[in-house]
């Protein structure tokens, strides 16, 4: 999952215990209406991170994952 703006993209990141995180690559945010888009595109995704962080840590209390 990503979301691409201008100036910016906002990944969602798997790391190497199987989590999920937020990665943000950006070259240059000019103005309030950028700013607000970015924050925004950073809450979705970071709550998406969550949900999956959720799911992995049921999958390791069930034992399916280590």
């Amino acid at each position: 999952m990503y979301i691409e703006l201008p100036g910016a993209i906002v990944k969602l990141h798997t790391t190497t215990d199987g989590y999920y995180s937020v990665n943000i690559e950006a070259s240059m945010i000019v103005g309030i209406e950028d700013a607000q888009a970015l924050a925004i595109a950073i809450d979705h995704v970071a709550d998406r991170a969550q949900q999956l962080n959720e799911g992995v840590e049921h999958r390791k209390e069930a034992g399916i994952i280590p």
